[in-house]
């Protein structure tokens, strides 16, 4: 072996190990049968497995904290014992039992969130507010080899798209397209004015009954395609408003619900971005984030690290106060997922046991290789 050709296969190795993988997994239709749940089983041949993850019949659960029985927010989230809640203040607080229409939590601590260095809101609307004044090339002019290279995309869909607001449709649920739409289309053109690009999707998946999240999986299929850096799924509470309403800068604002599922591979990398969410949206927009439930569910984010659930408001908020919010939000997610220079991407525990592990992939191989080099040189004669 020539003596270039260790560095050389050195070398390869590293850009082969370090160079960033792929975000996202293969998503397919998934065997409707089968749960990510082992504890659950298997259904029958053709039958399909209805994932509901929230309340069936109406109303709401009163989340209280022992031993006191102080209440500590309101869900429609079907959670079981074991499942996370971030409160606003960070407060972790961890679900015990389910008591009917009570949720009973015990105080767990305090999350710690990512340390993130974003720059003085008006600072980082002034970036963007700069680049919004350039024209944005029109994507459907765009081949998709030429789409690959551009910036990073994130991708906006609707599982439940009936979902609307009482006050300005006159009801909670408008098929096929609810004024959760609205909201999504609001988020969707605050991200493009701050120069981020946009999957934004209109397909419905009504009714909006346990296999909504069986029919919207056929839309992040095709949003994977394009290679998303961020997938959204844009919901609406259904609890009492005062629960969401807020004031941000002079402004009536519903606040916003992360939700994240914990039973799928990705759970513990969404659960990261959602802190991340929530750690920049407290810096730049204090409030606007109302919690973190990291629960029982799917919600078919097992397709990748940057995938979450939020829910804009309650059906009992003007959609006009959900909008204000995604506006907001629009700043949020591009800094969190490290999308515009106004916020240095943190390092999450994740990411570390990911380099660590390249590393010592790097020094086993390329110490076998150099020791290979060097037993064949002390074996050739003179």
């Amino acid at each position: 072996m020539k003596r270039v050709g260790i560095p050389f296969i050195l070398a390869v190795i590293v850009v082969t190990v370090l160079l960033p993988a792929p975000a996202w997994l293969p998503c397919g239709t998934g065997e409707a049968g089968r749960s990510l749940d082992p504890a659950e089983g298997d259904l029958p041949a053709g039958k399909a497995r209805e994932e509901w993850w929230e309340r069936r019949e109406g109303g709401y659960y009163t989340v209280r904290s022992e031993p006191d029985g102080q209440v500590v927010t309101y869900t429609t989230l079907e959670l079981r014992p074991g499942d996370l809640y971030i409160r606003s203040d960070n407060a972790r607080f961890r679900v015990t039992r389910v008591d009917g229409d009570e949720v009973w939590v015990k105080e767990d601590g305090e999350e710690r969130l990512p340390v993130v260095e974003v720059q003085d809101v008006e600072e980082v609307q002034d970036v963007e507010a700069g680049r919004s004044s350039s024209p944005a090339e029109p994507e459907a002019q765009l081949g998709a080899q030429a789409e690959r290279f551009r910036a990073p995309l994130v991708g906006i869909y609707f599982t439940h798209s009936d979902e609307s607001y009482r006050p300005s449709s006159g009801t909670a649920s408008l098929p096929p397209r609810g004024e959760v739409y609205r909201v999504g289309e609001a988020l969707a053109r605050g991200l493009r004015e701050n120069g981020v690009r946009v999957d934004y999707r209109e397909e419905t998946h009504a009714p909006h009954d346990g296999l909504a999240y069986l029919r919207s999986r056929a839309t992040v299929r095709k949003m994977l395609a394009r290679m998303p850096a961020v997938l959204l799924d844009i919901h609406r509470d259904s609890v009492p408003a005062d629960v969401y309403t807020t004031e941000i800068q002079g402004r009536k604002a519903a606040r916003v619900r992360i939700v994240v599922g914990r039973q799928n591979p990705q759970a513990h990398a969404n659960f990261d971005f959602a802190k991340r969410l929530k750690a920049v949206a407290d810096r730049l927009f204090p409030g606007l984030v109302l919690d973190i439930f990291f629960g029982h569910g799917n919600y078919n984010q097992d397709v990748g690290p940057r995938s979450v659930l939020l829910e804009f408001g309650t059906a009992d908020n003007p959609v006009d106060q959900a909008m204000v919010a995604a506006q907001l939000f629009s700043k949020v997610i591009p800094a969190a997922a490290g999308l515009t220079p106004g916020v240095a991407t943190p390092v999450t525990a994740a990411g570390l046991r990911y380099l660590w592990a390249a590393l010592g992939l790097v020094a086993v191989v390329g110490g076998g290789f150099l020791l290979f080099y060097w037993l064949n040189r002390l074996r050739r004669p003179g």
